[in-house]
């Protein structure tokens, strides 16, 4: 998946990358602008329409009448660049009948006996054919604060996208589960992100869980259990120095947050015990961010064994 980027917006043009949240949100602004490019290029072959079918028949006239129907190579390319853009929009918003009448179009601009009056028709068509598609689309409006945290958040969560892989597409839910307002699924998700760092920390002390049970498939509550008994044991058999002090200031920083997000958020929402105010999610959110941020700095999803602290 490609992150978006800072501006949000880098245009339709053909043979650019498209990243997952760009196919479910863009900046409807260039749909407008691209409409309104489909009425110039239909407004203008009209023109040279209508020109070339006068009654002038004077020899100076009749010649450039033969001009105004010819249809050049820069008309060709011209068009056609504009139909791959179509063809973006009609592949981002699943436009069937956009998609069919550019299809036609294209092989219409091949034929070498194409007149003016050929691609007037067609730019009208094509108009007619979004009109008739975009009729069922529907569109969310977001927030200018929602669409703020959404552009901007690759950056905000680039420590936690960049060691704990597994767990971008859960940051991309959450983020536009908060900003369409789905505030339950959007904590839903932050919990899934926060799992991943529950499970590196268990891999990193290299818990056993009862039974052989694997820690994937752990509770929290049984996974939390055994990392505090490692941490226990580092407070009572280390020597006192500054590597034991770092190493219970992670290890008990680490479990009381996962405390706090078993009991404020990840029972309360697998168990249907709550839903969530978009304000109560905005917390959620922020406090997941910088705990996951500030856990990747010393654990990442690849960890095999325990850090290396200096007792």
């Amino acid at each position: 998946m490609n992150a978006p980027n800072e501006s949000c917006h880098d245009g339709f043009r053909p043979g650019r990358l498209w990243s997952l949240w760009e196919m479910i949100n863009f900046e409807v602004s260039a749909l407008c602008i691209h409409l309104a490019k489909l009425r110039q290029i239909e407004d203008h072959f009209r023109v040279r329409t209508n020109f070339s079918h006068s009654n002038l028949v004077s020899p100076k006239m009749a010649l450039e009448m033969n001009l105004a129907k010819a249809v050049t190579d820069e008309d060709r390319r011209s068009v056609q660049t504009f139909l791959d853009v179509s063809k973006e929009h009609s592949d981002l918003m699943h436009l069937p009948t956009v998609a069919h009448r550019v299809e036609q179009f294209s092989l219409k601009l091949k034929q070498d006996d194409l007149l003016v009056d050929g691609i007037y028709s067609e730019a009208r068509t094509l108009l007619e054919a979004f009109q008739h598609d975009l009729a069922s689309v529907r569109f969310h409006i977001y927030s200018p604060d929602s669409a703020k945290l959404l552009c901007g958040y690759t950056k905000e969560w680039m420590p936690t996208i960049l060691v704990f892989k597994a767990a971008a597409n859960e940051i991309d839910d959450a983020l536009n589960c908060y900003a369409t307002n789905y505030s339950t699924a959007a904590v839903f998700h932050l919990m899934r992100i926060a799992e991943h760092g529950l499970r590196a920390l268990a891999k990193e002390r290299k818990i056993k869980l009862p039974k052989g049970k694997p820690v994937e498939w752990g509770t929290w509550q049984d996974i939390l259990k055994e990392v505090k008994s490692t941490v226990e044991t580092i407070g009572k058999t280390k020597r006192p120095g500054p590597g034991k002090d770092d190493a219970l200031s992670f290890y008990n920083g680490a479990i009381a947050h996962f405390e706090a997000f078993k009991d404020q958020y990840r029972n309360l929402v697998m168990h249907v015990r709550k839903r969530y105010e978009p304000w109560e999610a905005l917390i959620a959110l922020n406090h997941v961010r910088d705990f996951m941020n500030g856990l990747s700095l010393k654990i990442t999803e690849d960890t095999k064994g325990p850090i290396r602290w200096r007792f």
